[in-house]
């Protein structure tokens, strides 16, 4: 009887599981849908104007080697025209990272907001909803870009 109980369980268990993912699999897809412009990878925000944060971004890639900063891109998949890119190249591997950069402000403070929507060409969509090889070129980004920008703006 016990043998019996404890088979009951586990397949509950195992059915229950199932079929929390699969509606989580099915919402997902659903509500997430085909997006009609890129959607971002990552978001950052910094309190300063975008002439400030370009010259900031320059800045750092002039004093690292494996750094390159390029405003102003034309990039075909990102509809807002102009991009601004960053490349790293480090440990043998050629990173690009496409930004965009939005200005909001108004009477008293000016925030700029930093959209990554491209890492060598695949967006979000691309890497799928969860992927070690973007959580690791995010994390490189974070480290070489954001972390120094955070630290003098």
């Amino acid at each position: 009887m016990k043998k019996i109980l404890n088979y009951l369980i586990i397949t509950l268990i195992t059915v229950c599981v199932l079929y929390n993912l699969i509606m989580f699999g099915f919402t997902y897809f659903y509500f997430h849908g085909t997006p009609s412009s890129p959607s971002k990878i990552e978001k950052y925000e910094f309190n300063t104007t975008a002439i400030n944060l370009k010259k900031e971004f320059k800045t750092i890639c002039d004093k690292s080697k494996y750094l390159s900063y390029k405003d102003s891109v034309d990039y075909d998949n990102v509809n807002t025209g102009n991009v601004n890119t960053i490349q790293i190249t480090k440990k043998g591997e050629k990173l690009t990272y496409f930004l965009r950069l939005n200005e909001v402000s108004d009477n008293k403070n000016k925030c700029v907001k930093l959209y990554l929507y491209y890492i060598n060409g695949k967006g979000n969509d691309s890497f799928g909803w969860f992927s070690l090889e973007k959580y690791r070129k995010v994390k490189l980004f974070e480290e070489t870009i954001i972390t120094p920008l955070s630290k003098k703006i």
